[in-house]
This record gives structure tokens, sequence and C-alpha cells, in this order.
């Protein structure tokens, strides 16, 4: 009977509180983010620059996600979303507020820059921002952030780009990339050029490309689909699988091997293929191929198929 009449206490407590806050215009979802301490506040800034030549384009940030996307333009659209959060609406406003950020262009490179060094303590420790800025088709983008993730769509030119904790998803992209990240994917749709591609802890996918490979991950698997270029290609995982499917006509020699998995084909393929360790080729006409593609996984199973 106690317990009954502390819970029916409780009840009608918080009943009375959400009509409270009900009469002062305040919805449930904002009373119990004002009482868990979680409330938050979002200031947009907004900037365009205009381009004479190829455009350079430097992001750094932290605890926030970078969308780089083309379009038919000469300029730069650039949105930046600051973020904060506090136990009041009101402190959360004033954290946001204070948030620096420096969007700068010179010549045909432009910056955009969130240094949390360069913020107080108190605005550092609940702050992030993020930004998605629209591009010519044509440009270079280096990205250096972290607890956030990196989307590049559409756009042609040279790629390095760093983040933890956050994925790398590119999409219609031509050049050369460079991408490392940590405890998160890398996905790779439609691309063509050279690819250079770290992560750990998680998966690295790439799917419909023409291109010059090396990916590299740990506790997670790799799955390829694509043509192949240049000579020498290379993934490496361990504790993951690792999937292939090249087209069946190509002349490639496989390298491949595995500590504790099997390793499997539904490709013709002439050389060695018994145990877990294979060196085979197809398509080879009784020579080693000039193009390899090496394959390292350990508690893991190799599959390699055609297409």
């Amino acid at each position: 009977m106690k317990r009954m009449k502390l819970l029916s206490r409780v009840i009608l407590a918080v009943l009375a509180a959400i009509s409270l806050f009900g009469l002062f215009g305040c919805d449930l979802e904002e009373f119990i983010q004002a009482t868990a301490g979680n409330v938050e506040a979002v200031r947009e800034v907004t900037e365009t620059f205009a381009l004479t030549g190829l455009l350079d384009l430097e992001v750094e940030s932290s605890n926030g996600y970078v969308i780089v996307e083309s379009a038919q333009t000469t300029s730069v659209s650039v949105v930046a979303k600051l973020r904060s959060r506090g136990d009041t609406l009101e402190e959360a406003e004033e954290r946001v507020d204070a948030i620096q950020v420096e969007l700068t262009q010179s010549g045909n490179n432009v910056a955009l820059r969130y240094r949390a060094a360069d913020q107080t303590e108190d605005v550092r420790r609940h702050s992030g921002v993020s930004f998605v800025v629209t591009v010519p088709m044509q440009a270079d983008v280096e990205v250096d952030t972290s607890n956030g993730s990196i989307t590049i769509r559409g756009v042609e030119g040279e790629f390095t780009l760093d983040t933890s904790n956050g994925t790398i998803d590119l999409s219609d992209l031509i050049g050369i990339v460079h991408a490392d990240t940590s405890n998160s994917r890398i996905n790779v749709n439609g691309f063509s050029g050279v690819l250079d591609l770290e992560t750990s802890n998680s998966a690295i996918d790439i799917e419909d490309v023409e291109a010059a490979i090396d990916a590299r991950t740990s506790n997670g698997r790799i799955d390829f689909s694509g043509i192949l270029v240049g000579d020498d290609n290379d993934l490496r995982t361990s504790n993951g699988a690792i999937k292939v499917k090249v087209a069946a006509d190509t002349s490639i020699t496989f390298d491949a091997s595995t500590s504790s998995g099997s390793i499997s084909t539904n490709l013709q393929l002439m050389g060695d293929t018994e145990g877990r360790s294979w060196h085979a080729a197809m398509n080879s006409h009784g020579a080693q191929s000039a193009q390899t593609l090496e394959l390292r996984t350990s508690n893991g199973s190799i599959r390699i198929e055609g297409f």
C-alpha cells in the first residue's frame, strides 16, 4: 500500500508539472529536455564566395558532419550549422552565440574552420559545428574533423579526408582519394581514379568503381565490386571477410591468404588454389598477369567472384 501511495504521488506530481508547463506553451518534449538538462540551441551562418579558377577547399571542424556536393556553379555556398547544449535554452543560446568560426577566402582558396582550441572551455565542452558546402563540379577538397561524418558527392578533384568516429561516404567522384577514419565505415559508390582508404573496427564497401585501390581495415570486412586499374592493388583486413567481384574477362593474378578461414571462387583460375594461401590467375593464358590483386585477412574468409 505504501508503495502504491508513493507511486500515485509521483504520477500526480509529473502530471501537475506537465499541466503547468502546458499553461506556458511548453510541450511535453520540451519539458523532458529541460528536466534532463538536454536543451539544444542552433545557429546558422551562411556565406557565398565567387571563384575565378579551380577551387581549393579546406574544412576543419569537430563534433559535426561535413557535406560537400557539386552543382553547376562558379561559386562556393556555405552553410555552417552551429549548435550548443545547456540545462536551459538561455544557457544553450549563450553558448551557441559564443562559438567562433572562420569562413575566409584567399584567391580560389576557401577555408572553413571551427577549432575547439579557439573556444572557451565551457563552449568547447558543449558545442559542435557542421558544414554543408556546395561547390563547382571540379574542386580539390581537404576535410579534417572528428566525431563526425564526411560526405562528398559528384566532384572531380583530389580529396584528403580525415575523421574519427564518423563514416566517410563517397559517391560519383573522379580523381584521387586519401580517406582515413576509425570506428566507422567507408562507403564508395561510383568512382574513377585512385583510392587510398583506411579505417578500423568497421567495414569498407567499394562498389561500381574503376580504380587503383589500397584499402585497409581491422575488425571489419571489405567488399569490392568493380574494375581494377594499375599493376598492384591491395585489400587488407583482420578479423573480417573479404569479398571481391571483378570483370570476368579481366586478366588478374590473385595473391590471397587467410590465417583462419577459407578461400573460394566461382572463376576459372590457373595456379595454386589449395588451402589458405592462393597464388592463381585468370585469363592469363599460361603466364602471370601484369595486374595483381593482393588479398590478406586473418580470422576471415575470402571469396572471389566475376560479373
